[in-house]
């Protein structure tokens, strides 16, 4: 995996970089490919680390005023990360990967390899079922030509979710609570919007119609795959069976059942 660059993107500061790398096992199961970590610092700048590896600074992340903005906020700040990993990415294929994220086996190699075969335009991670949330953004990795995946970054980084409709969220169930007034969780926007859209205003709630027919077109055009099939772990979200799926899964007939299935267990546990 030569021509593929690792970007890693999260809330690194410069005294993280060591762990982050060390903890992402990128060296170990893939040492011929390189690796962009991108962090947050004082200034703007680029540096070599080693020899596969660059170091990108954004200049200081952006912080939220009131409790709610987080939700928003962290996806400003992932949009601005992994974009500045991608500007300055010299291979023909790019990997979003999050800081907080680690492999523990090289399936990827050959999941790579179908992935190219198979003519699809992103490498995505998908969930089998997306419980509890419906339509739920997988933002754990992905991987593609990386002019492909800058268009997607810019596009996304233009979304101006309206951070005053997230004062009071303090809890993960999207519209659950009167003090949620934004009508979705911002990576649910994110998602419509770089495979479904376009979001039409700040507040624009999609349909289930809508978010139903950009599901089956992310699984059209996009090869899906699960984290457990792609030997990834999360120091903060553990895998789930959930986490399991197989790309021929993912394009059987059983998907607009799945969305279904996601679609009840959402509305069930939003009471």
């Amino acid at each position: 995996m030569q021509d593929v660059t690792f970007i890693i993107q999260g809330g690194i500061q410069q005294t993280d970089v060591s762990d982050v790398l060390e903890r992402s096992q990128i060296g170990k199961y893939f040492p011929e490919s390189k690796i962009i970590v991108s962090i947050w610092g004082s200034s703007v700048g680029v540096k070599q680390i080693s020899k596969n590896v660059m170091q990108v600074s954004n200049g200081p992340a952006k912080h939220y005023k009131v409790k709610g903005e987080r939700w928003a906020l962290n996806f400003e700040n992932q949009c601005i990360s992994t974009l500045g990993g991608l500007k300055i990415c010299q291979t023909k294929y790019a990997v979003k990967f999050r800081s907080d994220c680690y492999f523990t086996g090289d399936n990827l190699r050959k999941i790579f390899d179908d992935f190219i075969s198979s003519k699809k335009k992103l490498l995505l991670n998908s969930k089998s079922i997306s419980l509890p949330y419906p339509f739920y953004g997988i933002d754990y990795f992905q991987i593609g030509v990386t002019e492909q995946l800058t268009r997607i970054w810019e596009k996304s980084l233009e979304i101006n979710i309206d951070l005053t409709r997230y004062k009071k969220f303090d809890t993960h169930y999207f519209d659950r609570r009167e003090n949620f007034l934004s009508n979705l969780h911002p990576e649910q926007v994110l998602y419509f919007a770089q495979f479904g859209g376009p979001i039409k205003e700040r507040d624009y709630r999609p349909s289930v119609r809508e978010f139903m027919k950009a599901r089956g077109k992310i699984e059209r055009e996009n090869f899906c795959i699960g984290r457990r099939n792609l030997q990834i772990e999360g120091v903060k979200h553990s895998n789930s069976v959930f986490d399991f799926c197989p790309h021929f899964f993912s394009l059987s007939p059983l998907s607009q059942l799945r969305g279904l299935i996601s679609l009840c267990v959402g509305i069930w546990t939003w009471r």
